[in-house]
């Protein structure tokens, strides 16, 4: 099985609506068609990835937030990113406004205002020592020549492109959220950051339009009681570190993986139980429970 996408060298940056609904929010999440969160999953369990791609999907949901339950973890980072991206697009009084009319629990949208204005306070948009370029915005590279392979279309979506006023340099701007504050917590998405700034500089277009991407600005709201919101960068990577993100990110097209006996894919056992909850696959991997399933 691969990963494929139709070629593409251009940049498409998505404005968030004015008017915000937590259904739309919250259906429009997840990463790019083929990029790093989609390979890594590929990589994680090749059946899972199989279920999806062919639109099998649980009748039942575990959560339907628009019958007012607090969201999880998870959810609660979606709707803050979306509401990051509408302040950088309609400014912080409009965003302020847009929150009222997701629908949230009461106590989320209480903890949404306080995010949003202690995020203004601490970073006021007129005082950003750079340019938005875009938000959301979505590039689509071409892998194998750095590579020496065929064609391989990888895709990264970036939460914003920034430009320096000072240097005119490129980054991305990576929203994040996360329970402690600290650059350490922000670690662990290393390979995401590295991967953001390898796709764009193995894209001779976007080189020649804007310049190479010299790092990746960490925005991070800290959910603690009174949140926080810190910023740190530019992370950098050297061209060795880009290389391996290349060579990770080419691996679903060029390993072969051996088919099961019921004709199925391999079933990565070691992925059942996942960080949030478990595979919304389980019952159909390890009971058969095809009536809990649909196709759409």
């Amino acid at each position: 099985m691969q990963i494929t996408v139709a070629p593409s060298t251009g940049l498409i940056s998505k404005k968030p609506p004015q008017i915000l609904t937590l259904r739309d929010t919250l259906s429009h999440s997840g990463g790019s068609a083929a990029g790093f969160h989609a390979v890594s999953e590929f990589l994680s369990c090749q059946e899972y990835v199989r279920l999806k791609t062919i639109g099998i999907q649980p009748k039942f949901t575990d959560h339907e937030y628009w019958v007012n339950e607090p969201l999880n973890a998870l959810d609660f980072g979606t709707v803050v990113h979306e509401l990051l991206a509408h302040r950088i697009n309609y400014g912080n009084e409009a965003t302020l406004g847009a929150i009222v009319s997701m629908g949230l629990f009461p106590t989320d949208e209480l903890k949404m205002f306080e995010i949003i204005r202690t995020y203004d306070d601490s970073h006021p948009l007129a005082s950003d020592p750079w340019e938005y370029l875009g938000t959301e915005v979505e590039l689509f590279s071409d892998i194998g020549p750095a590579l020496q392979l065929p064609t391989t279309i990888r895709t990264v979506r970036y939460d914003a492109i920034i430009q320096s006023k000072a240097t005119q340099r490129i980054y991305s701007f990576e929203h994040k959220t996360a329970s402690r504050g600290g650059e350490q917590a922000m670690a662990v998405y290393l390979p995401q950051y590295l991967t953001q700034v390898a796709l764009w500089n193995a894209n001779p277009s976007m080189v020649a339009t804007y310049g190479e991407m010299a790092g990746v600005w960490i925005d991070s709201v800290v959910k603690t009681n009174v949140p926080r919101c810190e910023r740190y960068g530019p992370k950098v990577f050297g061209r060795l570190a880009q290389f391996r993100a290349l060579e990770y990110m080419s691996l679903p097209d060029r390993i072969v993986y051996p088919k099961m006996s019921d004709g199925a894919d391999p079933r990565q056992m070691h992925t059942c139980m996942g960080k949030y909850k478990p595979c919304k696959y389980l019952s159909l991997c390890y009971e058969d429970a095809q009536n809990d399933y649909t196709k759409v």
